[in-house]
């Protein structure tokens, strides 16, 4: 079994290159807080999957995300 950070580090590393593109358009400022929201929203995805029912979390995209 993979171990959890292990697993989210992989992950970090795939979304940073799935969010690359975005950088050649002077985003780069908003990756990291993209990443962190997409990894956000997996864990409670992955909880709901499981049987544990919370909530997902409000969005910060009202002024923007900067990690």
């Amino acid at each position: 079994m993979i171990d959890h950070d292990k697993n989210v580090g992989q992950l970090r590393l795939m979304l940073n290159a799935v969010f690359s593109p975005f950088q050649c358009y002077g985003l780069q400022d908003y990756v990291s807080g993209a990443i962190e929201e997409v990894l956000t929203l997996a864990d409670v995805y992955v909880a709901r999957e499981n049987g544990i029912d919370i909530p997902y979390p409000e969005p910060r995209v009202k002024n923007g995300i900067k990690g």
